[in-house]
């Protein structure tokens, strides 16, 4: 089983972009709300059930008992050896009740395939897709794609929370598009911070995170992350606001933009957060926090992560 550096490993427990929702262009997109704190939009893992022009890619059957203890999280991960070359245009996720996150990623196969229950560390070196609650599906512009080549072996590692009171069961995955051909590749990135110390009663808490552009390109949207103590996030580019909005866990949309970068522009993430009755730190689990946006960008550059803190 692959175990990735400490500063990759925290990063992989986010979640994913798409297209939809409201973008610093002043568009505004719509998208299902899921109605518990701890469940995901979307449905099944039949290819009828999926949004037009997209087919299951990895899935994973879980269930869950009736939750005890202050966090009732478990993760189900799935080994799926790639066969064929694919250039990946669009992403899905197929979250039933129950799904707090998913992570699909790709790398050279260690063990065979199959599914089996895990923890949030384990995952593979390149980062493809994540999810969250009630996001929306993504597609690429035309022209721009993810790669996954014949051999590779993919890698879903799916955040179950049981918010109920009864046991629950469903197939978490995600749903690709495909593309014969591309003339650009494209990477997923987060920026913003780890250093989350919010103390009890703290009447102004907020964490912050600045992300230096290393090379010249394209952003594609912005996807902010948080937990439910979440209320707020505002994004500058070199001091401007370009995002400014409250955040919301059931509607973990992301913010279509167009934003040209250049080598050495800053990006500053500013995560504001409800007042909590007991000291909050940084976390995978849905009672600790978080503090990210992520968002494509092209062309790749190899590095999937800006200065978040470590």
């Amino acid at each position: 089983m692959s175990r990735l550096p400490i500063a990759f490993l925290l990063i992989l427990v986010l979640c994913a972009p798409a297209c939809g929702g409201g973008g610093d262009d002043g568009t505004t997109g719509d998208g299902d709300n899921a109605g518990d704190p701890d469940a995901g939009g979307g449905g099944g893992a039949a290819d009828a059930d999926l949004p037009d022009g997209f087919e299951s890619l990895v899935t994973v059957d879980w269930n869950l008992p009736p939750p005890s203890g202050p966090e009732p999280d478990k993760y189900f991960c799935a080994k799926l050896t790639v066969q064929e070359d694919m250039l990946l245009s669009g992403f899905s996720s197929i979250s039933p009740i129950g799904t707090h996150h998913l992570v699909l990623s790709v790398g050279s196969p260690d063990g065979p395939d199959g599914s089996f229950e895990c923890d949030f560390i384990q995952n593979q070196g390149t980062l493809l897709f994540a999810s969250g609650v009630g996001t929306d599906d993504f597609n690429f512009p035309d022209g721009v794609a993810l790669p996954v080549q014949a051999g590779q072996q993919l890698f879903l590692n799916v955040h179950t929370f049981n918010a109920s009171d009864h046991a629950i069961a469903g197939t978490s995955g995600v749903a690709v598009k495909k593309v014969e051909q591309a003339d650009t590749i494209a990477e997923f990135t987060f920026a913003g911070t780890i250093a989350i110390h919010i103390d009890a009663g703290d009447p102004n808490p907020e964490a912050s995170g600045t992300c230096t552009i290393d090379q010249n390109g394209t952003i594609l949207n912005w996807w902010p992350h948080m937990h439910q103590l979440g209320k707020h996030m505002l994004i500058e580019l070199n001091g401007d606001a370009v995002q400014d909005e409250d955040f919301n866990f059931m509607e973990q949309k992301n913010y279509p933009t167009n934003r040209q970068v250049s080598v050495g522009d800053q990006i500053g993430v500013t995560c504001s957060y409800n007042e909590s009755d007991v000291d909050v730190t940084f976390g995978d689990s849905s009672n600790r926090e978080m503090c990210f946006v992520g968002f494509y960008r092209y062309p790749a550059t190899g590095n999937a992560f800006c200065d978040v803190g470590f």
